[in-house]
């Protein structure tokens, strides 16, 4: 069962834990985030079959890469709306209030107690007397005053002036936007305890710390997700991108400049895994002659069997998992 808020046109939402000993040993999860760029997932979520822990090779993974999505016709099952789910949402936070998990502050808002999950920090690597909210200048000396630690997050901000505003027991106002992964992710999937959530690896503190935080914190479980999946930046040149840089480019961007989307394509798949994906100029050109040389290599294929398509034997136990 996975969860994944981002990149939803790329990625169907079934994903086996098993897949995933592809990359990292069972003893180093559930908690340590692993790393892996947005390109490499989006074809390994095709495929929603355990794979044999032995199968580590870079066959293996090209074969499950290439052809999972053609033999499970997976798609994506849900794209949920935030707004269809406040109600969840407030029940969480009548949860977490009642288990003492947060306080209403003297302002009104709600904030999570961070002082009261002794987890938190744990999958960024941070402490609790490390942290120090606000640093950024988002949040006003008015409203750090209020809370209990610096660190306490926002669940709900009574403001009837915000554009979007619902009615609830602290006044009308808002969520956080940390609580609509964790109600959507446990109301779709159906358990309070998924297998794989991902994200970008920007997302690792705060969003999914307090993910992890308010979600355990309401159903009383040790985890939330027993595994996390986290991309990596994308890099232009060596230089992460950047619109006053003039390095942000969309494929429409690069299409229109001669270079194919499928060289494209080829370029994000060939980042090591771990590593972030650097697109430069000469490996786009790269790209585009090994795409040029598979698909010489299937005209051939095809010339030489005339066209004729093989029956495929999928009792072979490395598809019995496709079902």
């Amino acid at each position: 069962v996975c969860w994944l808020p981002i990149w939803p046109p790329l990625l169907g939402l079934a994903l086996w834990p098993p897949i995933l000993s592809l990359f990292v040993p069972p003893y180093s999860l559930p908690l340590r985030p692993l790393y892996l760029p947005i390109h490499r997932l989006a074809g390994l979520l095709s495929c929603t079959a355990g794979i044999d822990s032995s199968r580590r090779s870079m066959t293996s993974l090209l074969y499950h890469f290439l052809f999972g999505k053609l033999i499970t016709g997976t798609t994506i099952q849900n794209m949920p709306r935030a707004t269809q789910y406040i109600d969840g949402m407030q029940e969480m936070i009548k949860k977490l209030l009642a288990a003492k998990h947060a306080y209403v502050a003297s302002d009104g808002a709600v904030y999570y107690s961070v002082e009261s999950f002794s987890q938190y920090g744990q999958l960024s690597g941070n402490t609790i007397d490390r942290l120090r909210s606000g640093a950024g200048g988002r949040i006003t000396d008015e409203h750090q005053v209020v809370k209990r630690h610096p660190a306490d997050f926002l669940l709900w901000k009574p403001d009837a002036t915000h554009i979007m505003k619902w009615d609830s027991p602290w006044g009308a106002g808002y969520p956080n936007w940390h609580l609509e992964c964790s109600v959507m992710a446990t109301t779709l999937l159906g358990q309070d305890v998924i297998d794989i959530h991902m994200g970008g690896e920007d997302n690792i503190f705060p969003h999914h710390e307090c993910e992890i935080a308010q979600t355990c914190g309401a159903t009383g479980k040790e985890l939330f997700s027993r595994f996390w999946i986290h991309a990596r930046h994308l890099f232009i040149n060596g230089e992460k991108m950047s619109k006053s840089k003039g390095t942000f480019y969309t494929v429409r961007d690069l299409a229109a400049k001669g270079i194919s989307p499928v060289a494209v394509r080829m370029e994000l798949v060939k980042a090591p895994y771990r590593m972030n994906a650097n697109l430069t100029q000469q490996g786009l050109v790269d790209s585009a002659r090994t795409v040029q040389r598979l698909r010489d290599f299937s005209t051939d294929l095809d010339r030489r069997c005339d066209g004729a398509v093989a029956s495929v034997d999928l009792t072979h136990p490395a598809l019995e998992a496709f079902g």
